[in-house]
């Protein structure tokens, strides 16, 4: 019978400790089971992140390299602004009228080369036949031309900044007209901001330039330029670079004939 008893307390004892663990062990399932969730919530953020950040990398092109030569092109694309809407998107003549929201776009491929070896830029428009007016020519905010439509609003701001501008005055004499667009240029290549607002142009966008009165609207002024279809009346951008710059430097020198390599 003593041996009964101590069997009992024995067997009540073990089954006494068992009842603790477990209780213990089902208290501490739900922490551990957050940690876990924790853990590859953590894990899953990171790695998206990680994803998010290589994609910007990949949204921002480098800004090209290399030497700049001298050079001209005509438009990809142009057209003229008048009430608020798109015309003559595929006509052999621009018309800027006598409202204050009238102008004329032109569109061109980037300069082959680091725009900071860019020496300088011109811009040229065949005027046929004009009042007095004295033009801006100032970056657009129209980064994808392409997109333009005859009789339809365009597709973004048409103006990026007005206090970038580069001026000329032209008194009705038919023949090219000239701006200074260096400035203009570099800015807009490197993706630099204009003024003090910041706005900027994408990196490795076309060039796209807005022609307009620099007053707030004239009745019966109007000008007649010639656009990328007029043949040698079409819109011009030319172009020199900087001597020597954006050359590879550091190349090693090729060896001096006669002498031989040195083991050592």
């Amino acid at each position: 019978m003593e041996d009964a008893g101590r069997a009992i307390i024995k067997w009540t004892i073990v089954i006494i400790i068992l009842t603790a663990v477990v209780a213990y062990a089902i208290q501490e399932i739900p922490g551990a089971f957050q940690a876990g969730v924790e853990f590859v919530d953590d894990e899953e953020d990171q790695e998206s992140l990680a994803e998010e950040g290589e994609a910007i990398d990949e949204e921002v092109p480098d800004l090209p390299t290399g030497p700049v030569s001298a050079g001209a092109a005509t438009p990809e694309v142009d057209f003229s602004v008048a009430g608020g809407q798109v015309n003559r998107r595929d006509s052999d003549e621009l018309l800027l009228g006598s409202g204050d929201g009238d102008a004329v776009v032109v569109s061109f491929p980037l300069i082959e080369g680091d725009p900071n070896c860019v020496e300088g830029v011109r811009l040229e428009l065949e005027i046929r036949q004009a009042t007095e007016t004295e033009l801006g020519a100032y970056p657009s905010g129209l980064f994808d031309p392409d997109e333009v439509q005859n009789d339809a609003p365009p597709p973004g701001d048409l103006l990026l900044h007005t206090s970038a501008g580069a001026l000329s005055f032209t008194n009705g004499t038919p023949g090219r007209l000239p701006w200074d667009v260096t400035e203009l240029y570099r800015t807009w290549a490197t993706g630099a901001p204009f003024g003090e607002d910041g706005e900027q142009a994408p990196v490795g966008s076309p060039f796209v330039v807005v022609v307009k009165a620099t007053d707030d609207g004239a009745p019966g002024r109007s000008i007649q330029f010639g656009s990328m279809e007029a043949g040698e009346q079409a819109p011009t951008l030319t172009w020199t670079g900087i001597a020597e710059c954006g050359e590879d430097e550091g190349e090693a020198p090729d060896d001096v004939e006669g002498e031989e390599d040195v083991e050592v």
